[in-house]
C-alpha cells in the first residue's frame, strides 16, 4: 500500500500547482477572480436621495413614459381609423361596381327596348341621340 501512496504523491508533484501549495483564500492585497483590484467609490444614500441629478433623471423617465403612452394611444387610434376608412373604401368600390354593372345592363336592354333611352340619357349613361341630317 505504501508503494501506491508514493506513486500518487509522485504524480501529484507533476501537477502545475500541487494541492498543498495552492492558495485557497487571497489575502486582502490580492484580487480574487472577478473582483476589482482598487478601492471602489461609494456614495452615501442621503446624497442619492437629495441629488438634483436623481430628480432630473426621474423627471425625464416620467416624461418619457407619458410620451410613450400618448404615442401608443395615437397609434392605436390611427390604426382604428385606417381600418374604418379601408372598410369605407371597400364599400364605395363595391357600390361603384354595382352601378357600372347596372348601367351596362341598361345599355344592353336599350338595344332591345329603346323606350328606356330617355332614362339612360338623363342618368348620363348614354349619349343624347341627335337626329342625323341626310346628306344632300
Amino acid at each position: 500500500m505504501n508503494s501506491g501512496f508514493a506513486a500518487l504523491k509522485q504524480a501529484g508533484s507533476l501537477l502545475p500547482h500541487p494541492p498543498e501549495t495552492a492558495k485557497t483564500v487571497p489575502n486582502s492585497r490580492e484580487k480574487a477572480v472577478g473582483q476589482y483590484p482598487g478601492k471602489l467609490a461609494t456614495v452615501s444614500p442621503t446624497y442619492m436621495k437629495n441629488s438634483p441629478l436623481t430628480t432630473l433623471l426621474l423627471a425625464l423617465l416620467t416624461a418619457s413614459a407619458l410620451l410613450s403612452v400618448a404615442l401608443c394611444w395615437l397609434y392605436i387610434g390611427r390604426g382604428r381609423e385606417l381600418r374604418n376608412l379601408q372598410n369605407l373604401v371597400g364599400r364605395i368600390q363595391n357600390n361603384r361596381q354595382l352601378a357600372q354593372n347596372l348601367a351596362a345592363e341598361g345599355l344592353e336592354y336599350s338595344k332591345k327596348n329603346p323606350a328606356i333611352d330617355p332614362i339612360l340619357e338623363a342618368a348620363g349613361v348614354k349619349a343624347h341621340a341627335t337626329p342625323s341630317s341626310p346628306n344632300k
